[in-house]
């Protein structure tokens, strides 16, 4: 009533302070904008850090740099990728553990350890009073066993499911009968 004309008021308040990343946006292909990180899927999240992983590496190859003076450590890093994402990805990380990066990883990924050389490959473990071992693994049934994987796991299928612990176990057929109205099995 005192202003009638005015429907709003808008300001910017400025605070003099250093610029610093605050929000990530993304502007893909076939879409009308920017779009922020979060409201991304996390595969989208996964080949960001993939392309920055990426591209540290390249440098550091291309700098000739031999000497081991960095060290990577990734757990289950495939998370969120095909399988032909993990092969390059897993390609990567080789080329670059040839220069001066030192490459750990903990991986429940076929397509990482069919790209390994079994010497590479260690079983980690918990022992009897809870503390995590590792042993060499000198046979793929060593590797199987390790991920308790059965050769009819692989045969007469057209798909399969790997389930990495007991909540899985529970969860995931818990889950389709809900969604599928029907047994997983």
């Amino acid at each position: 009533t005192d202003l009638p004309d005015i429907e709003g008021i808008k300001t910017k308040i400025f605070f003099n302070i250093k610029e610093s990343v605050t929000d990530i946006f993304v502007n893909k292909k076939f879409t009308d904008g920017d779009i922020h990180l979060e409201s991304q899927g996390d595969g989208v999240k996964r080949q960001i850090w993939f392309a920055l992983i990426k591209s540290s590496a390249l440098t550091s190859i291309k700098a000739k740099a031999k000497n081991k003076r960095f060290i990577w450590a990734f757990d289950e890093p495939e998370t969120h990728l095909y399988p032909s994402a993990q092969r390059r990805f897993f390609d990567i990380i080789k080329s670059v553990s040839t220069a001066n990066i030192q490459t750990l990883l903990s991986t429940h990924s076929t397509v990482f350890i069919d790209k390994t050389k079994l010497t590479n490959i260690k079983n980690v473990y918990l022992n009897e009073v809870g503390y995590s071992e590792y042993s060499d693994c000198s046979s793929i049934d060593e590797i199987f066993e390790s991920l308790e994987l059965r050769n009819s796991d692989f045969l007469f299928y057209d798909k399969f499911l790997v389930i990495e612990g007991d909540t899985e176990l529970t969860l995931i057929p818990g889950l389709y009968k809900l969604f599928c109205g029907r047994k997983l099995e």
